[in-house]
């Protein structure tokens, strides 16, 4: 899907409130290894927030771990979407798109991840020691930043 049509339908909601998302992409893997692996998430989120306004982020700031700025570390806010498109420009010369999410606060809203090697449906316990250790991050995150490309649906399947 394209950043702003995903945009737009976030926002044909009130701000801040929950909408389903779902998407896919392929994991990073250890080296030499001859699988795809694939994860597929579906989420609770929400748009259009400041990640320098979430609670956790302010609280890392007056304790001096972080700074202030909204600055991004890679990419740049698309103008006239702050807050919701990074554009980006990968090492290989190519224009990426990204949607800027926050996952529910909510206990019954939670995400869903679904793993596949090779098409086939597994559990995470049969694709772990063949991810890179970035992929198997289990902190609850602040916000996911996706690929728009890698966006299957928004809103009611």
């Amino acid at each position: 899907m394209k950043a702003e049509n995903i945009v737009a339908q976030l926002k044909n909601n009130n701000k801040g409130q929950h909408l389903p998302i779902s998407w896919t992409r392929t994991a990073r893997l250890r080296k030499g290894l001859d699988c795809v692996v694939e994860k597929h998430t579906t989420a609770w989120v929400r748009a259009g927030i400041s990640y320098s306004n979430l609670a956790s982020v302010k609280d890392e700031v007056s304790q001096g771990i972080k700074d202030s700025s909204n600055s991004l570390p890679w990419g740049k806010w698309r103008e006239g979407f702050q807050d919701y498109i990074i554009d980006h420009v990968d090492k290989m010369g190519a224009k990426k798109e990204y949607v800027r999410l926050y996952p529910s606060s909510f206990r019954n809203l939670t995400s869903q991840v679904c793993w596949k090697r090779d098409g086939q449906t597994v559990e995470f316990s049969d694709v772990k020691d063949l991810l890179q250790d970035s992929e198997k991050r289990r902190e609850h995150a602040r916000c996911f930043t996706i690929l728009a490309d890698n966006v299957q649906w928004v809103g009611e399947k």
